[in-house]
């Protein structure tokens, strides 16, 4: 369970790509406070989305992730990664990823992006970048096979929309299936019951986060609350694993 990122905070712009709720550019600005110097529609060969990001079980189970396509499994392998492009100074690129958890759920990447608009070259807000440009992206190091919830998609659709991504990336999205919240009344119950305990305990993970990341100069939780919050996180999904859900049901979607 690596702990450190490997790369170094950058001295100067970067590109960096955001492919989950963050494809568009007006939630981007709005929920993140950073306004982008420029913003380019991408594709990453070799890559695909991968919704195995661990979340909270019978609320959101999984977020989305990238996975390179020969360590992946089912239909998720034949689409490749799309996403939004955004060229970022240092400061705020250490936003973004004080924003995404400090280092506690990802890693960070580098990968070649090609450009999906129109000839070899363009300019976006001043900024001149050729076709095919080196970005810097997140891979997760909590990777738990699990479906998204429907309001984290909605997101990633509404996104795909705004960003004006092929129509064709659009369906792929919409045919990802998601977890629905149960309705027969002993498995709400159980639900509850967990929420009741772990969305607590992963309210007070996020606190401590928080409040780790407010004197960080690169964006990174300092190496204690990063191994504090991943042994939360997988003690929470053995329990869901092996006492929970046999109970009262799965919490991931995967019995439906």
């Amino acid at each position: 369970m690596p702990v450190l990122q490997t790369l170094p905070p950058p001295r100067t712009n970067i590109w960096y790509l955001a492919y989950g709720s963050n494809l568009s550019t007006a939630k981007f600005i709005h929920d993140r406070g950073i306004t982008p110097i420029s913003a380019v529609v991408v594709t990453v060969p070799g890559w695909i989305l991968s919704m195995d990001s661990a979340g909270v079980p019978y609320s959101e189970p999984s977020f989305a992730s990238t996975t390179q396509l020969h360590n992946t499994t089912g239909d998720e392998k034949t689409v490749q990664l799309i996403g939004t492009a955004y060229y970022l100074s240092p400061d705020m690129y250490a936003k973004v990823i004080a924003s995404e958890g400090g280092g506690i759920a990802y890693a960070e990447v580098v990968v070649w992006a090609e450009r999906l608009d129109r000839g070899d070259k363009g300019t976006d807000g001043g900024v001149t970048s050729p076709r095919a440009i080196q970005v810097r992206s997140l891979v997760t190091m909590l990777r738990r096979e699990a479906r998204p919830s429907v309001r984290y998609m909605t997101l990633l659709q509404t996104g795909a929309v705004e960003a004006h991504v092929p129509p064709s990336y659009q369906k792929f999205l919409a045919g990802i299936p998601v977890y629905h919240a149960p309705t027969q009344p002993f498995a709400k119950l159980g639900a509850t019951l967990f929420l009741a305990f772990w969305g607590r305990i992963m309210s007070l993970m996020e606190k401590i986060t928080k409040t780790s990341l407010k004197n960080s100069k690169t964006g990174n939780a300092p190496v204690w609350v990063i191994v504090m919050v991943r042994v939360v996180v997988i003690t929470m999904w053995l329990y869901h694993d092996f006492i929970h859900a046999p109970i009262w049901g799965r919490g991931d979607g995967l019995d439906a």
